[in-house]
């Protein structure tokens, strides 16, 4: 019996408020065991209860939310994936810098002045567009 496959050549879009994320058009096998792998690790390591957050330390939820969009970046194209990865320092909503490391980021953060934080870039990017309502859709840079 003959059996007919078909590998999709275009990437797959995502539109977050109006925000589009690329992601690769196909991921082949060991790429995405190794990538959910070390999710996996990360989450099994914090002990968290993904049943019970409430009990969960919030610095470890933001080591396991870090490592999914690290995971979810293995599978976009490079533009979404520098998004979904970037760490905005911020103060009184200016951005001070940005980086993909987050020891790099909180060091910025810890050197300026009270009152600055790390901050997800992607999370900045779609509160703005759906802050701004916007119905259109954009490409994975932020207009700030």
């Amino acid at each position: 019996m003959k059996k007919t496959f078909a590998l999709n050549t275009e990437p797959h879009i995502a539109d977050i408020g109006g925000l589009e994320l690329a992601f690769q058009a196909e991921v082949f096998g060991d790429d995405f065991l190794e990538a959910y792998q070390i999710l996996r690790d990360v989450q099994q390591a914090s002990g968290v209860d993904p049943d019970d957050l409430t009990q969960a330390d919030p610095d470890e939820l933001r080591g396991i939310s870090r490592a999914l969009r690290v995971f979810l970046a293995q599978l976009m194209l490079p533009e979404s994936a520098e998004l979904i990865t970037r760490l905005d320092v911020v103060q009184d909503g200016s951005l001070l810098a940005s980086s993909h490391d987050m020891e790099e980021a909180a060091a910025c953060a810890a050197q300026a002045k009270l009152g600055s934080r790390v901050a997800g870039g992607f999370d900045d990017a779609v509160f703005h567009a759906l802050a701004r309502g916007e119905s259109g859709r954009r490409t994975t840079t932020p207009r700030r």
